[in-house]
């Protein structure tokens, strides 16, 4: 896009992301425009259009002052929505953004430091929070002195901003591709570029003005950035973001999010996938409904046919359906997309013989080599595939290079001319009968139909997960890791694929001083010291390490290295190997079962034994990890020489946190703890004491007064109303079960029961009433809430059952909602089978209730309420405990949870018959009938 024009949903012309968010913030002032999930479940953060535009203001009034137009600026964020203030801030400032992830605690600036001297950056911007960190290491590695701003600490009322002179032609910002770390190069992106690539996707996914949003990627990444934060933007519909992280740890967070939000669009690379297909279990996909995810799209990294196959089958009893994945293709040098499928057909699959493929020619055959198309270009972009020798464009069922022309391609690459030459302004040969311009992609594939297969790269960059690797700086940090390896050109970095993922493979030469005195043990230290510093530099995890005789490494004429002929060698085992390393591939280790151990049976043990138990946990979780015995796994190394990458580390710390039944700070595992050491750290942690939560009566008068307050608000302002009172025991203790769809409803039934009860005690969520101080006082205090953990889990439960015990009575019911969060939609839910567990082991019966109303005054997402009337209707009890049901028999506990569920819709289907009367209310206010 060269000039302005429309956008979805607007009636003016746009020419920039200035004016798009400005028009926005005029049209649609209070509607959401995103939401950020703390831990992928609980909303941290909810911008209204306005909020983001006023955030934006403020940062460029902040900038300008620090600021020329044209300045790069670098952004350092974790995920969340200050990122994408900061983003915007930029635009407004007309400076250009340079995203960037700021590096971890064990990290070095390398990267970072690149990308500094070649953007030639004037400022940086991040939050208050990691601002002291980032300047001490800017100085320890005697960085360039740079402008430094906290965007979330800003003066809110100084906001002078002035709209700068920006058209379409202006940069946005530069994307630096996950290229060499000692060469990195930054696409300079234009606004024009990000408006006409938001309308291919637009097109090309079939959004619509009910199209809702969810994402996990990364904020910095083109994938991420021009996908779930500007294509929303774009739509002018609302997007919830989670971090990586919290993906990661849990990836049936993504998918929960999609189904509570009622999600139609969202994806990832072909990893994402297939970790949900292993690391969620049946019993949880019962919960979810992906019923109207509709666009799955997958792209970044090769795509698998197996792994679509696994994911469908997989969640098809969660209403997911095989069309709706969209498998696309892209790259940060056309601004993000460039050919997909058609929405709402499945994907195009083709078999070929990976023999002919090698030699550049397609073949279709009944058994062979899956290959998933990527759909085909929209509007005025163009793809061609092209020989990269003779530049010709190559006819159907040839494999050469992908080039691709149009308004998306970006501008080139940030002050680097010959660069950009070479790469942006390709021509077909004859150049005198083919003037036009196309990026060479460096991809190759091939056009079937109309139809773009992707089958590799023409040059060596190793894609793991959706990142892009160069081979060169992997074998940097490999000659670097021991003194006994050959530098330079001594390694070879390539990928294999194992069991549908593409893993990485390390070759390198020992010197030959080294090897005449190198003994096993020794060998053992240098693929330790291997394995960590790739995960350390790179967050990659080696497949396996061959250490060759110094020479024998498969060089060319010249001495560059042969990769390809590495692979062969490795995969036809004729490499000169001295010694090899490999994950196993087989279940020849030994199996080590352990004990189940909660808490309680840790607490119990003596220390000694406490201790010992987390050791041996902790060296069977990471011999399975990295599929190697027992024995590799020493007590007195510490965890980062392991070579665990992020995935593995935080999938680490979540069934650590799961088994132990705390929370703890993944940045444990990076603080080069001897495994002895971090298991006495956790042993000490087991006896950090836990916050009394039980629920703290009010004095009389406070508790008289709390109360009729919240019974004049819901008689006066809900007009609250009330059926089956009567159903209520009066002389056992029993449970309330209710839906929820808002933060009105254990106020309704509250105050609906303060006639006949003394208290009601709610079970409410840990992780939102209970994480500071405050709010944990006044949920004990005035809501008398016991904390229950809501992932879902049978023992998860048990934490609140302890309190449970001790309070209920006849005169003292307890509350839960067994959805275990608010239903976005008004619909009710799937339960939590908690519910069964309590009613099984406090033996007492269930009284179903149904709240109708308090979804339309207070939905989830919405800050104040509106006036509507609300009803309650309480049912039968239902006594379902009996002697032949075990609290521990998951499918009893679910098949109380089923048929309570079932007998509040039933109260649903009554209400549409019945008409309810206002409760009267007694003159002193104290009560309602």
């Amino acid at each position: 896009m060269t000039a302005a024009g429309y956008v979805f949903g607007t009636q003016q012309k746009i020419a920039t992301l200035v004016d798009l968010l400005r028009y926005r913030s005029v049209a649609q002032p209070d509607d959401t425009a995103f939401v950020f999930l703390k831990d992928g479940e609980t909303i941290a953060a909810s911008w209204t259009y306005q909020q983001l535009d006023h955030q934006a203001r403020i940062i460029a009034t902040h900038l300008q002052a620090l600021t020329r137009p044209g300045d790069r600026v670098l952004l350092l964020y974790p995920s969340g929505l200050e990122f994408i203030a900061a983003f915007f801030g930029c635009l407004y400032a007309q400076t250009i953004a340079v995203p960037a992830y700021p590096p971890k605690a064990n990290q070095t600036l390398n990267r970072l430091q690149a990308i500094v001297a070649d953007a030639d950056a004037a400022a940086a911007m991040t939050t208050e929070a990691l601002l002291p960190d980032l300047q001490r290491k800017w100085r320890e590695e005697a960085l360039p002195p740079i402008h430094w701003l906290a965007s979330d600490g800003l003066d809110s009322h100084n906001c002078n901003w002035q709209e700068p002179l920006i058209t379409s032609a202006t940069l946005a910002f530069l994307q630096y591709t996950s290229g060499s770390t000692g060469n990195p190069k930054g696409v300079m992106v234009s606004h024009g570029n990000l408006l006409h690539n938001e309308r291919l996707i637009k097109q090309a996914f079939g959004h619509h003005d009910q199209t809702i949003s969810v994402g996990w990627l990364p904020l910095f990444h083109d994938m991420g950035l021009v996908g779930n934060v500007l294509q929303p933007l774009y739509l002018g519909l609302p997007c919830t973001l989670m971090s990586p992280v919290a993906f990661l740890q849990k990836p049936l967070r993504w998918l929960q999010a999609i189904s509570d939000y009622r999600a139609t669009s969202s994806g990832g690379p072909n990893f994402a996938y297939e970790l949900c297909v292993r690391k969620i279990s049946p019993e949880q996909r019962r919960q979810l409904d992906l019923s109207r995810w509709d666009v799955a799209f997958t792209g970044a990294e090769p795509i698998r046919a197996e792994t679509l196959d696994r994911f469908a089958a997989a969640f098809a009893e969660c209403g997911f359906r095989r069309e709706a994945f969209y498998p696309c293709y892209g790259l940060a040098e056309s601004t993000l997309f460039v050919t997909g499928g058609t929405k709402t057909a499945a994907p195009t699959i083709l078999t070929v013989e990976p023999d002919s493929l090698s030699q550049n020619r397609v073949v279709l055959t009944d058994a062979g080599l899956p290959l998933v198309g990527c759909g085909h270009p929209r509007f005025d972009q163009n793809v061609i595939v092209v020989d990269p020798n003779t530049l010709t464009e190559c006819h159907q069922g040839e494999v050469g290079e992908i080039w691709v022309s149009g308004p998306s391609v970006a501008q080139g690459y940030w002050n680097r001319p010959d660069a950009t030459a070479a790469t942006f302004q390709a021509q077909l040969a004859p150049a005198a009968n083919n003037p036009d311009y196309f990026l060479r992609t460096g991809d190759l594939g091939f056009i079937q139909g109309t139809e773009l297969f992707v089958t590799g790269r023409l040059k060596d960059v190793i894609i793991i997960r959706g990142r892009n690797h160069y081979p060169q700086d992997i074998e940097l940090t490999v000659e670097q890791s021991h003194a006994s390896l050959r530098s330079p050109n001594g390694a070879a970095a390539f990928t294999v694929e194992v069991e549908g993922d593409e893993q990485l493979v390390v070759v390198a030469e020992v010197e030959r001083t080294a090897l005449r005195k190198t003994a096993a043990d020794e060998l053992e230290v240098i693929f330790s010291q291997i394995r960590a510093a790739i995960a350390k530099q790179h967050d990659l995890q080696v497949h396996a390490i061959v250490l060759l005789k110094p020479g024998y490494l498969p060089k060319t004429s010249s001495g560059k290295i042969q990769r390809h002929a590495c692979r062969t060698g490795f995969q036809t085992g004729t490499l000169a190997s001295v010694a090899q390393w490999q994950v196993a591939q087989t279940d020849s280790n030994p199996v080590v079962v352990l004990p189940t151990y909660d808490r309680e049976t840790l607490l119990a043990q003596p220390a000694s034994q406490q201790q010992q138990t987390i050791q041996t946990w902790l060296q069977v979780q990471i011999a399975a990890r990295l599929k190697v015995g027992l024995e590799q796994i020493d007590l007195e190394r510490p965890l980062t020489d392991y070579g665990l990458d992020s995935v593995e580390a935080v999938s680490l710390v979540a069934d650590l946190e799961d088994w132990l039944g705390q929370s703890l700070d993944s940045d444990l595992l990076n603080d080069h703890l001897t495994l002895a050491q971090l298991s006495q750290v956790l042993t000490t942690q087991l006896y950090q004491p836990s916050p009394n939560l039980t629920p703290c009566p009010l004095p009389r008068r406070r508790s008289r007064l709390f109360w009729s307050w919240s019974q004049a608000v819901y008689q006066h302002w809900f007009q609250l109303s009330c059926q089956g009172l009567e159903h209520l025991p009066t002389d056992r203790p029993y449970l309330l079960a209710a839906n929820h769809v808002s933060h009105l409803d254990a106020g309704a039934i509250v105050v609906s029961l303060l006639k006949q009860v003394d208290q009601v005690i709610c079970l409410g969520a840990k992780d939102y009433f209970f994480d500071h101080a405050l709010k944990s006082w006044f949920s004990r205090s005035f809501l008398n809430l016991v904390p229950l953990d809501r992932e879902g889990t049978l023992l998860g439960a048990l934490d609140a059952l302890r309190h449970c015990e001790q309070l209920l009575n006849a005169r003292t019911p307890i509350l839960i909602f067994p959805e275990g969060t608010r239903s976005r939609t008004g619909e009710i839910q799937a339960f939590q089978p908690g519910l069964g567990l309590l009613a099984l082991k406090l033996n007492v019966p269930i009284v179903p209730v149904y709240i109708e109303g308090t979804y339309q005054a207070l939905p989830k997402g919405r800050l104040l309420p509106r006036r509507h009337p609300i009803q309650v209707t309480f049912g039968a009890p239902l006594d379902l405990a009996s002697p032949q049901r075990n609290a521990a028999d998951r499918e009893a506990c679910q098949a109380i949870t089923d048929q309570t569920r079932a007998a509040i819709l039933q109260l649903r289907a009554n209400r549409l018959e019945q008409t309810f009367a206002p409760i009267p209310t007694q003159t002193n206010g104290r009560a309602i009938k």
